[in-house]
């Protein structure tokens, strides 16, 4: 099975200024209702501005992963 990273993503409307923070890239497509394809070149240098949507999509810096698990 292949290992994928899953990277926040930051939206940010252009006319409100509101931003709206998911878990994955994935996440970010379905709510502005395109495939992650489309998101893929936009973020391919960390950030960018979707026109037509009426966003600027941003990566966010994904944060270290806590494991507390106690083994019997």
């Amino acid at each position: 099975m292949k290992e994928t990273e899953v990277k926040p993503v930051v939206l940010t409307s252009d006319k409100t200024g509101k931003e709206f923070k998911f878990a994955s890239r994935c996440e970010a497509a379905k709510f502005l209702g395109v495939g992650y394809s489309y998101l893929k070149p936009y973020l391919k240098n960390g950030r960018g501005h979707l026109v037509k949507k009426g966003y600027y999509v941003e990566l966010l810096p994904q944060e270290p992963v806590k494991v507390n698990a106690l083994f019997y």
